[in-house]
């Protein structure tokens, strides 16, 4: 890592303040990253305009749900039954739980 580093200005975004500390901004940097893999490979697939996310309460999930709704995709999760309200709150259409 370098102490010191040169970056354009419309390439960095400040951060939250909901967010708290740095790692966890950091935190949100991968889980972006990873979603977007994820959505670059599943693109082809939404022409039916619906999705299933499992294990949509994690990092990657939560991130992909709140996408998936923004592109107007039909979502349906599976998440634990302590997780339900909270992924119904991101944007799923249907939510199973067990």
């Amino acid at each position: 890592m370098a102490e010191y580093i040169v970056v354009h200005r419309y390439t960095i975004a400040q951060e939250p303040d909901s967010l708290g500390t740095g790692p966890d901004a950091a935190g949100l940097f991968v889980v972006a990253c990873e979603t977007t893999a994820v959505l670059a490979r599943a693109t082809s697939m939404l022409v039916c305009q619906r999705a299933l996310v499992n294990g949509v309460s994690g990092g990657v999930g939560t991130l992909l749900v709140q996408v998936l709704e923004g592109l107007s995709v039909r979502v349906t999760a599976v998440c634990s039954v302590q997780n339900a309200e909270m992924v119904k709150r991101l944007g799923a259409d249907e939510v199973n739980s067990s």
